[in-house]
Order: C-alpha cells, then structure tokens, then sequence
C-alpha cells in the first residue's frame, strides 16, 4: 500500500511529464483521497460497480491528478496507465472525467455541481433503500458558486444521512486568495446555520479525517478540511501563483529531492 508520500512524488512527477499545471491545489487534497479512498468508503477495486458502493464526487475536478494516483495505488487500475496522463488521447484528462475510471462518479467542468450531484445520489439511496454513502469533496473558492449553497440549504430536510461534503479549506482560489475575493472562511459556522453536522479537522491527519468522516450522523455532514496548497514542496505552500503554473526541469528535481 503506498503511503501518501510517495503518491506526492508519483504525483508531481505524472503531471509534471505532461507540462501540466493544477500541482498546488492537488497536492492539497492527497490526504483526504487517500482517507476516503483507504480507510473510509465502502469500496472494492475488483467491483467498482457494485451497487451498493459509496459514492466518491470530485466536485473539484481540477484535483483529477489526486484522485487518478491515490485510486491506482488502491488498485482500480494499473499505475502504468497514468504514463499517458493528460496526453492527446488519453483517457486520463486533467479535469475529472467519470469515464476515465470506475470509482469516479461524476465529470466535472464547471466547478459547484458536486453537492447537487450528490444530494441527487443521496436521495436515490434513501428512497431506495440502498446502504451506500456518498462523498463530495469541494474547495473553498468553489463555495463561493451560489449553486453549492442551494444543495446546503435542501439536504437537511430530506434527512440525508448518507450525504458528506468534505470542504479542501487551503485559503487560496486560482488568481488570488479567499480572503481577498469573497471573505467566507467560517465555512463550519455556515453549514451549522443550514442545519448540517459540521466537523473543523486538520486535513493532512489522516487520523483526524477518518474520525470526522466517521463519525455518526442524523443528518448531512461537512467536514472543513484545513490544508495547505501546495503541501510538500516549499517553493508552493501558500503560493497564489502555483494554481496555473508548470514545473520547469530544474524546479522538478527540486521538487522530488524534497519529496523523498
């Protein structure tokens, strides 16, 4: 099983063969794939279309890399395939493409339909009769589309208790930060005052996520997941300008020696 260290390494590297960008914000969201995808979802590689597997949403599509690296390290498909990452051609896009891989449920291009989507899923669970449970994992920039706030304000009175949003919290947005744009970080509070079960956790403890993302609910559940863009590598932490940047060679062997 890899750890999510060398999944950041194998990561970087992935994305930085296809001259791509979006390292930054997916690097921040290594940890909270890695728990869904390990520790928490009810999930078999072997069956990832059995009926009653939890739902994994990446309402965050420019996050793919992640979920592509994390979902082949836990054996839905062979890691080699990711050599053709975003590549002409490939099945493996830089934006999440629920065709790409079965375990991701949902594409994603316009950010802020996840928790719609999800709501969606959740419901058909509920009036069906179905065990499964199902996750969207959003950023905090997207919680400045109005659509997400229209979920938040529905689900609690279809008692969805199978519904979790998890918010990648890192306080930057694609050309500047939260702060700056749209100052609404008490995402916690926000949530509470829709009549969801909010959870504050640090969001690179794997620990401190599965406990959250565990923990019992009557209702729907938010888990604000505090992280840090760029997480890993010094030149990007906290670093606006990585959002749409690609890693030159020497910035890469940089990156990897700190990544070991």
């Amino acid at each position: 099983m890899l750890a999510p260290a060398k999944i950041r390494q194998d990561m970087v590297r992935m994305i930085a063969k296809s001259n791509g960008f979006h390292i930054a914000p997916n690097l921040s969201t290594i940890e909270i794939i890695y728990t869904l995808f390990f520790r928490v979802m009810n999930i078999d590689p072997t069956e990832p279309d059995a009926p009653d597997r939890d739902r994994f949403l990446l309402s965050k599509g420019h996050c793919a890399a992640a979920a592509y690296t994390v979902m082949a390290a836990r054996g839905f498909f062979d890691a080699a395939a990711l050599q053709e990452y975003n590549l002409e051609g490939s099945p493996f896009p830089s934006i999440a493409d629920s065709n790409s891989a079965a375990g991701l449920e949902m594409s994603s291009g316009s950010i802020g339909r996840g928790p719609s989507v999800g709501l969606g899923m959740a419901l058909v669970a509920k009036r069906e009769e179905m065990p499964f449970h199902t996750y969207v994992l959003i950023g905090d920039g997207e919680c400045q589309e109005g659509s997400i706030w229209e979920a938040v304000m529905l689900a609690p009175g279809l008692g969805l208790d199978n519904l979790t949003v998890i918010v990648d919290n890192n306080g930057l947005q694609g050309s500047s930060t939260i702060a700056d744009v749209m100052d609404a970080r008490n995402y916690a509070e926000r949530f509470s005052a829709f009549g969801w079960e909010a959870h504050d956790v640090e969001g690179h403890d794997i620990d401190a996520l599965e406990e959250a993302l565990r923990a019992p609910q009557s209702g729907p559940k938010a888990v604000i997941a505090h992280t840090v863009k760029g997480k890993g590598l010094s030149m990007m932490e906290h670093e606006v300008g990585w959002h749409y940047r690609a890693l030159t060679f020497s910035e890469l062997v940089t990156a990897m020696r700190e990544l070991r």
